[in-house]
This record gives C-alpha cells, structure tokens and sequence, in this order.
C-alpha cells in the first residue's frame, strides 16, 4: 500500500506541478548571455581589430533582442517579444515567464541586433543577412531546447555571432587613387536559428579613399560557401569628370568563417608598377601569388 501512494506523489514532482497545491514550484528562469564577445582571432588581429572589455554590460554587444518560446509538443507559442531595447548595465538579459506555466519541453529561439521586427518563417526561422540595416548588423542567434522540470528550472541561453568580418588594408597606393572597389564572390546570405548559411552571393563595395593608410574597408560578411572559400577581385581607381585610371591587383581566394576576422593586406610597389597582396594567417602574414597562400 505504501507504494501506490508514493509513487503518483513522486511523479507529481518530477512530471508536472499543480500549483494551487505546489505553493513551492520553482518558476523557469532563462538567462542569455552572449558568448561571441570578440572574434576568435581577434589577438591575432596586429591592432587592427582592438579586443573588447568582454566584461562590459550586455547591451554593448547585443543592444536590440527578439525572442520566441513554443511547447515543443503542441508548436503553441508561450511567449513572443519582438524589437526589445537592452538598456542598463547588466552582464545577462533575463526572460521573464508565467509562475503558472507547466513543466514540459519548450523550444526557445533568439535573435541579437536583428534590424527588423522578427526573423522570415514560422517554423523555420531565417535571416536575410545583406538586405537593408542587415547588411551592417553584427547579427547574433541561440537556440535552445529546455526541459523545464521540479529538477531543473534555471536556464542559460548563449547567443552567437552568424557572421565574420573582412578587414582590407592598402598601402603606398598612388596619390591620385581616390576610390576603391571591391567583390566578393560566394559567401552565404541568409542562415537559420540553427546556423545553417544558405543561398550563396556575391557582394560589391565602392570606398572613397583619401590616403587613410591603412585601414581601408571593414565589411561583415557571411562564411565562405564554395568549400569554405570566396574569390576577391579589388580595384583601385582615380576618378573625376574626365578621367579614369584604375590599378587593378590579381583576384586571391580568401576564406571567411562565422565569428573570425579576415584580414587582407594591399601593398602598391610603384616599380615594378605591382601589388604584394598579403593574408594574415594565425599572427603571421602570408603573402599570396596566383590565388594560393605562401
């Protein structure tokens, strides 16, 4: 007899909670946090990425936020929060539920700096990385599958970034150059909740230059889609109403990944009229000859 009345008790507490009787349920509690602070690499970056204080609040990395939470089982959507201003200096961005949501699995989905109210798809969440505010958006995404429980109710959810960054330098260019264009062929632009890039493209930039040696473009991109490689074509140009002189180096193959920095280095030798074209590599240039890395 002891046993039939234990165990449906038991079962109550790791099952489910009926909270007019339960007065001591403990509420799910769902902290983000961000956990792509700095790119990867950034300490490899020769200063021309400088690292940020990783102990700064929230709101300096991720300063709008979108979430969903659905019961895994029915699809139904507990809770949605769309274009939410971060504000104070908190290191964690918590979610606030019902005391009176049930114990049961809850599929949780969160988007960082998305640019617009919330991301393309019901079921298949997906971002368009390149159109409009995107294009300039350090994007940032988690998603989470919770099991919320009597046992477990605290929850971390770590963003991520969904893109890289291309660093382009040139150096002792000539006086008269005063734009730069550039193409980058094959990186991905739209990717999932669940970091899965799709739809391959190709991206164009004109710069003004105006001798900023050496700093000259800084662009977020995508990964790499064509086995983890892009082709880069550059131009320097001199323009006015009557005259266009370009310099154009050879096109090199770089490789853009998800929270790396890519930097690529132009160096103008005036004789014998060429550009030594370099890629930083671990901590290490590497100069590049006929699309490959030395």
């Amino acid at each position: 007899m002891n046993k039939l009345v234990l165990l449906p008790v038991a079962l109550c507490f790791t099952t489910s909670c009926i909270r007019e009787d339960l007065s001591t349920c403990p509420p799910l509690q769902i902290d983000v946090v961000v956990k792509d602070k700095n790119y990867a690499n950034v300490t490899d970056a020769d200063g021309y990425e400088m690292p940020k204080d990783e102990s700064l609040p929230f709101k300096d990395f991720v300063s709008t936020l979108y979430y969903r939470i659905c019961d895994v089982n029915t699809g139904a959507v507990i809770k949605e929060q769309t274009s939410i201003q971060v504000t104070g200096e908190a290191k964690t961005f918590p979610i606030e539920l019902p005391v009176e949501l049930p114990f049961g699995q809850y599929a949780l989905t969160v988007w960082g700096n998305l640019p617009t109210e919330r991301p393309v798809g019901e079921l298949t969440d997906c971002v368009d990385l390149y159109v409009g505010a995107a294009q300039a958006s350090d994007i940032y995404v988690a998603t989470d599958t919770i099991n919320y429980s009597m046992l477990q109710s605290h929850f971390t959810s770590e963003l991520e970034r969904t893109k890289g960054k291309l660093l382009v330098l040139a150096e002792q260019l000539p006086d008269s150059v005063n734009h730069a264009q550039y193409t980058v062929r094959d990186v991905y632009s739209s990717v999932t909740s669940f970091l899965s890039y799709q739809k391959p493209v190709t991206l164009s930039f004109e710069v003004p230059w105006q001798n900023q040696s050496p700093l000259l473009s800084s662009v977020l991109l995508a990964p790499s889609s064509q086995g983890g490689k892009s082709g880069m074509h550059m131009s320097f140009v001199h323009r006015n109403e009557s005259i266009k002189e370009v310099w154009q180096p050879e096109d090199i193959t770089l490789s853009m990944k998800r929270n790396k920095l890519t930097i690529v280095r132009y160096v103008y030798q005036k004789q014998p009229d060429v550009f030594d074209i370099y890629v930083l590599v671990d901590d290490t240039w590497e100069k590049v000859h006929g699309m490959n890395v030395d």
